[in-house]
C-alpha cells in the first residue's frame, strides 16, 4: 500500500483498513508492519488506529505526526511492533492506516508493507459450578471460569441426554428444582 499526497486540501484523507478480526481467545496482541514515510507538509499526518467495535470508534495507537521525521527528511523503511492490549479478548478488532492532509509539492508519501497481527492464545479457565438452595423450590447455579455466552444444561439421569435450560451472558441462573435429582453443566457458547 502506498499513498502520495498531491493536494493542497489539508482535510483530504485516505485509509487502508484490515478485515475485522476475532481475537476473543487472544492475549498479548501486537500489530507489526513495515513503513516508510516522507512528510513534506506540516499539515500531513500518518496515523495507525485500532478499533475493538468493528470500526464504530477508533483509537490512535501510532502516529508520524512530525514526531519521528523532520519535513523533507530522507525516508527509510522501518519495522514497527506496536502492542495493542485493548484488542485482547475482543471479537471485532480492526486496524486502519490513516493518512490526512495535503502536500502541494507532491513529494510526500507513506508506504506500508508486511502487516502482521500476532497474539498468544489465551488459556481457558475451566468452568466450576456451585449450587445453592433458593426460595420457592429453586436452585441458584453459579459458575466461574470460561468465556460467555454460556448455556446451562440439565439431564435427569447420568445416562440421559443433556437438555438446554438457559443461554446467558451472566455467570448464574435460577432454576426450578422440581422433578427430583438432576445433573447440571455449563458449556461455553450459545445453544444450537
Amino acid at each position: 500500500y502506498a499513498l502520495r499526497s498531491d493536494t493542497t486540501d489539508t482535510g483530504a484523507s485516505d485509509d487502508l483498513t484490515t478485515p475485522t478480526l476475532n481475537l476473543s481467545d487472544a492475549s498479548n496482541v501486537v500489530l507489526a508492519f513495515d513503513s516508510e514515510s516522507l512528510p513534506y507538509s506540516a499539515s500531513t499526518f500518518y496515523e495507525v488506529h485500532a478499533s475493538v467495535d468493528n470500526g464504530q470508534s477508533w483509537e490512535i495507537v501510532f502516529t508520524y505526526m512530525r514526531a519521528l521525521l523532520d519535513l523533507g527528511e530522507a525516508a527509510s523503511f522501518t519495522r514497527h511492533h506496536i502492542p495493542i492490549p485493548q484488542a485482547a479478548g475482543k471479537s471485532q478488532v480492526a486496524f486502519r492506516f490513516h493518512a490526512r492532509g495535503g502536500d502541494s509539492q507532491s513529494r510526500g508519501f507513506w508506504a506500508i508493507d508486511n502487516v502482521n497481527i500476532s497474539a498468544d492464545k489465551s488459556v481457558a479457565t475451566p468452568i466450576q459450578l456451585t449450587a445453592s438452595k433458593a426460595a420457592n423450590g429453586r436452585v441458584n447455579i453459579s459458575w466461574t471460569g470460561g468465556q460467555g455466552p454460556f448455556t446451562l444444561q440439565k439431564k435427569s439421569t447420568l445416562t440421559g441426554t443433556w437438555a438446554n435450560v438457559v443461554t446467558t451472558g451472566d455467570r448464574s441462573a435460577l432454576v426450578e428444582a422440581a422433578g427430583g435429582a438432576g445433573y447440571y453443566r455449563v458449556v461455553e457458547g450459545a445453544a444450537p
